[in-house]
């Protein structure tokens, strides 16, 4: 993960994602449909990291209303037994046929439901630890899994993109 640290209240915590998703559709914005969709050295396109945090967006949002499965498609059974790199190859094949236009979109919509999940939480909540992981709290789990995860993510978008124009 990122370098950030946690924040320490709900305002902290939106206006961080809100900083760090401008971050990355600035760095979006540069590219096309089609440079979003080719892969880079590794095997992922752009639109790859982009319907990955979307992803990650989807299963905090379903953890948070105790709801598992609905948008992922992994159980809570699932998200038990699998490792996170297992996880993650879950979602690239499964997302690997959407668009870069449909990724944007659904990365938006997505967002706008874990924004809209949060706002809802009150400060002392969001401190609480998670029941599952004790060492963990709400905020972590939000930040993580949006503003954090954007910052992670954002350096290997570039270097995808750089991959285009090896020369320059």
């Amino acid at each position: 993960m990122s370098d950030l640290p946690i924040p320490e209240t709900k305002g902290q915590l939106l206006a961080e994602i809100d900083r760090e998703r401008k971050a990355l559709q600035e760095v979006l914005a540069r590219y096309d449909d089609e440079q979003l969709t080719r892969p880079g050295p590794e095997g992922w396109a752009i639109k790859d990291h982009l319907t990955h945090l979307t992803a990650w967006h989807w299963a905090v949002i379903e953890d948070l209303d105790g709801r598992p499965g609905e948008e992922t498609g992994l159980s809570a059974e699932q998200f038990e037994r699998m490792s996170e790199d297992e996880v993650n190859a879950y979602f690239q094949q499964r997302d690997a046929g959407m668009s870069a236009a449909e990724a944007r979109l659904e990365f938006e919509r997505s967002l706008a439901e874990l924004q809209q999940r949060t706002e809802k939480l009150s400060d002392e909540e969001l401190v609480r630890p998670l029941p599952d992981e004790p060492g963990r709290t709400y905020m972590s789990l939000l930040a993580n899994n949006s503003s954090h995860h954007y910052a992670e993510h954002r350096p290997w978008i570039e270097a995808i993109a750089a991959s285009f124009h090896p020369n320059s």
